[in-house]
């Protein structure tokens, strides 16, 4: 909600606050060398630079359409959508000049995904049922591709493109879907429902079976049923929920293991060839949902819940890796 308000802190190593600053509910990112926070204030979105030393605001400026946060093209130029999502703009975030381009969707009924990925002279970004291919500097259309069969969520936002080597890998609703960047056309499909994380010519893939794709060709690689295996490993410990079913978020991929928050607060660590599961943490106090994508700093795991829970809000866990770990 636009009027709800949250607190940002900036830790030390030693995990104490440097600094707190309150401001409406939005995103807080180190982007293009400065801090900066994306929201919304009575209907209008905003761009806030704050200093990295106080936390103090040194500027602001409203924007003119729904900044697209996931994605920055270097410095501080951006890209964002207008309130009907059919108009893509790149430009300086600081600047109340013209755009550097602005692209309309292909129809009427299309909207820009809120996720895109970029090389030096691509952007690469969902717009309904397709996935399409833009000229960085020039907002020109390369190629555009459909979606099917995996399709496409209703829910805005979960396409995710990720460029790796030379294919764009991408969610849909029912799978996972990789095309040739250089000309959009569909290299593999995987039919699955599922969370992604791309690494090292692979794609892991998790929901409630474990899967290990070949980046390039798709070619299921390991399958292994990780909730049965977490159920007969940890299951004289678990809940009824445990029992009935487990939702996992978005995965990262850190040395041997793939991480990942459940919707029950707890972390895992999955070997990440095997799919086998070694481990789990629930942090004290956590309530809700670890549902964030882990972040990975050095030695060091970042990882935020979600909670609707006043007495017990939102909060951020680190975790720290120690050798074998």
């Amino acid at each position: 909600m636009a009027s709800a308000r949250t607190q940002y802190s900036l830790l030390n190593e030693q995990g104490h606050v440097k600094w707190s600053i309150e401001r409406p509910f939005g995103v807080l990112r180190a982007w293009g060398g400065q801090l900066v926070w994306f929201g919304e204030i009575a209907g209008t979105f905003y761009a806030a630079e704050l200093g990295w030393n106080l936390g103090e605001e040194l500027r602001r400026r409203a924007l003119r359409f729904v900044p697209m946060i996931e994605l920055s093209g270097g410095g501080a130029v951006g890209y964002e959508r207008d309130a009907e999502r059919s108009t893509l703009l790149r430009g300086e975030i600081w600047s109340d000049g013209r755009p550097l381009w602005s692209r309309m969707s292909f129809a009427a009924s299309e909207e820009w995904d809120s996720g895109a990925a970029a090389t030096s002279d691509r952007v690469i970004v969902g717009s309904g049922q397709h996935l399409v291919c833009l000229s960085l500097e020039t907002g020109d259309h390369v190629w555009r591709a459909s979606m099917e069969p995996v399709e496409v969520d209703l829910a805005r936002g979960k396409m995710w493109p990720v460029i790796h080597g030379d294919r764009v890998i991408s969610n849909g609703a029912w799978g996972i879907i990789g095309f040739d960047i250089n000309t959009g056309e569909k290299a593999w499909h995987y039919m699955h429902p599922c969370w992604k994380a791309v690494a090292d010519g692979r794609v892991y893939c998790l929901s409630k079976e474990y899967a290990v794709l070949d980046a390039r060709t798709g070619k299921v690689l390991v399958f292994a049923p990780v909730t049965k295996r977490i159920q007969e490993k940890f299951g004289a410990k678990s809940t009824g929920k445990w029992r009935g079913g487990m939702n996992f978020a978005r995965p990262t991929v850190w040395g041997d293991h793939i991480y990942v928050g459940d919707d029950d607060g707890r972390l895992w660590a999955i070997e990440k060839e095997t799919g086998e599961p070694v481990w789990f943490h629930k942090p004290k106090g956590c309530t809700g949902y670890l549902n964030a994508e882990p972040v990975i700093d050095g030695n060091r795991l970042f990882i935020t819940s979600f909670s609707m829970d006043s007495k017990r809000p939102p909060a951020l866990y680190c975790y720290e890796r120690v050798d074998g770990g």
